[in-house]
């Protein structure tokens, strides 16, 4: 079958549309995340470093949860962090991200009370995994000790997958067939 072949008319009256980007999901998020908490601040779109971007998620919480004691605060963002796959496990960036966020969370003293991290590409697939992405909680990470389960090793492996899925916390949808980068909800209460 031979390519379609475009006249310099038919160039001259062809146009692209961008429909969505990745501010348009983030704003969509937080407006979404909105109904059911306090407060949100968007981060808009945010790359960078894997530890960089969950790191700029866990001050941004806990600078907002401080400034409302007791009030449930949200954190969104689009973008992809950079992963450096060393290891030889299963997962992809969003499912390393929240790994990694939760171990920060447990190991820096972040104010917060209780939080909540998600982070999933908006096409469904995280790396080499199933999944589109997981969600973390604060009592994550002693439930899965109790099964035998180790976030750092986990982390130092790239196994983010094989850390979230026995544990029913991955984000499973299949592929959208559509991409707008990655979206990224943290909340938390200040206390």
């Amino acid at each position: 079958v031979e390519p379609p072949t475009w006249s310099a008319s038919d160039r001259e009256r062809a146009r692209s549309v961008v429909l969505l980007d990745s501010s348009n999901a983030a704003e969509s998020a937080a407006r979404h995340v909105a109904r059911s908490v306090d407060e949100v601040r968007n981060l808009g779109e945010l790359d960078g470093g894997i530890e960089h971007v969950a790191w700029a998620h866990l001050d941004a919480l806990a600078t907002l949860a401080a400034s409302r004691p007791g009030e449930i605060c949200a954190v969104v963002s689009s973008g992809e962090a950079i992963l450096d796959v060393r290891g030889t496990g299963t997962g992809g960036r969003n499912q390393h991200l929240v790994l990694t966020a939760l171990v920060a969370a447990k190991d820096r003293s972040s104010g917060l009370s209780d939080f909540a991290f998600l982070g999933a590409g908006t096409d469904g697939v995280d790396g080499n995994s199933s999944a589109a992405g997981a969600i973390g909680w604060q009592g994550l990470l002693d439930e899965a000790r109790t099964r035998g389960l180790d976030a750092c090793a986990a982390l130092d492996d790239f196994d983010s997958a094989g850390f979230f899925e026995p544990l029913g916390a991955q984000i499973v949808c299949g592929p959208t067939g559509t991409n707008v980068r990655d979206l990224r909800v943290f909340i938390g209460i200040g206390g």
